[in-house]
């Protein structure tokens, strides 16, 4: 489906003074069908990673 402004009322949290072109780290969230913890799980306030999630480590992605 094509982005339809008065049916998504989508709104760009990027700032707008900063250019992206730059180099710099990025924080993505991803939200999973049904919220699933694809890379692991929180427990005790830090991450414990499960079996695709050190695999993403392993590559440089987390």
């Amino acid at each position: 489906m094509p982005y339809n402004p008065a049916i998504h009322r989508r709104r760009s949290t990027r700032l707008r003074q900063y250019d992206y072109v730059l180099p710099g780290d990025y924080f993505v969230t991803i939200c999973a069908h049904q919220r699933q913890h694809l890379f692991g799980e929180i427990r005790d306030e830090g991450m414990v990673l499960n079996d695709a999630g050190r695999a993403a480590q392993a590559y440089g992605i987390g």
